[in-house]
Parts: C-alpha cells; sequence; structure tokens
C-alpha cells in the first residue's frame, strides 16, 4: 500500500486512518529497536565464527582448561570429570556446569553477580565484533534497495549450504547412527 500511494511506513498508516498516526512512528521505533538488537547478536555471531579460529584444532568451549572455567566445569561428552557436592539439606546433588555454559556466561558476556557490584568493563573484543556487525550491515545497507537484490541471494541462500554441510558433517560422526 505504501508502495502504492508513495509513503513510506511511518507516515502510510497516518493517510489512511488519520487516528492511527502514531502507529506508523512507533513501528518505526520498533524496527530499529530490533535493528539494533539484531546487530548485537550479530556480534556475538562473528565473535564466536573467530574464536573458533583462533583456538584450532579445538574450539575454546569444548574445554575445561580456560581461565573462565571453574571447579565443576565438565564437558558432556566426557563422563570422567563429573563431581558431585553436599546440597545445603545433606543430599548429593550434582553441581556440575557444561564448558559451553561457563565459555558463554563467563568468558564472552562476564556475566557477575549483580549491578551492585558494578556494571564491569568495556569487554573490547566485542565492541569490536558489535563495529564490525554495523559495518556488515551498513555495507549492505548504503548500496540502496536496487543492489539489495544481489545480498538476498547470498544470504537466502548461503543458510542451507551450511545447514547442509553440518548435516553431512554431522551423519560422519563416529555414533550418528
Amino acid at each position: 500500500v505504501g508502495q502504492y500511494f508513495g509513503e513510506g511506513g511511518g507516515t502510510i498508516i497516518g493517510k489512511l486512518c488519520p487516528i492511527l498516526k502514531g502507529v506508523g512512528l512507533s513501528t518505526m521505533v520498533m524496527v530499529t529497536y530490533y535493528n539494533i538488537y539484531y546487530c548485537v547478536i550479530i556480534s556475538w555471531s562473528l565473535y564466536y565464527f573467530i574464536a573458533s579460529f583462533v583456538a584450532i584444532p579445538d574450539v575454546p568451549w569444548n574445554t575445561c582448561t580456560g581461565w573462565w572455567n571453574s571447579k565443576n566445569c565438565w564437558i558432556p561428552m566426557n563422563t570422567s570429570n563429573r563431581s558431585s557436592h553436599m546440597s545445603p539439606n545433606g543430599n548429593v546433588s550434582d553441581e556440575r556446569v557444561a564448558a559451553v555454559v561457563e565459555f558463554w556466561k563467563v568468558r564472552v558476556l562476564q556475566i557477575n553477580e549483580g549491578i551492585e557490584y558494578g556494571l564491569g568493563n568495556i569487554q573490547w573484543e566485542l565492541a569490536g565484533t558489535l563495529l564490525l556487525g554495523w559495518l556488515i550491515v551498513y555495507i549492505i545497507v548504503c548500496r540502496g534497495l536496487h543492489q539489495s537484490g544481489y545480498v538476498v541471494w547470498v544470504t537466502a541462500v548461503s543458510p542451507y549450504i551450511i545447514m547442509t554441510v553440518l548435516l553431512a558433517r554431522a551423519l560422519t560422526l563416529d555414533g550418528s547412527t
């Protein structure tokens, strides 16, 4: 409808129904929030992508030897490093934390006990990948709508290629049957 009348998403609803003039503005605000969050997710993906190549031949979230790992760290496929602890009520409990969870919470996000302990420091690795994510989005958008068709060909087809490669890899692993 907006294309037919030559209007954008922020103004077309107000032209069609003047009482709903604020809906177009609120839609644009929500799209802005979604784009910001999308770039954060892209930065996490880029961080994991880069981290997987830095720690060749293994990935850093598959070991319990990092500075971010606790004594309760365990690798789910490795049952030799499980630890049982006594809970406050006297029962034996299993307080294991998977290595991948510790990597995410302690290394990547650096979550602390709460805001009363401070906000923490700037994580320059994540700030760099966030800048790289915004740069990728800018490069895609700056070319204009007439060039976005080429981007869609890459972004629409590449997930299928990646999923096919991952499926082939998973089927060749030990125990896949």
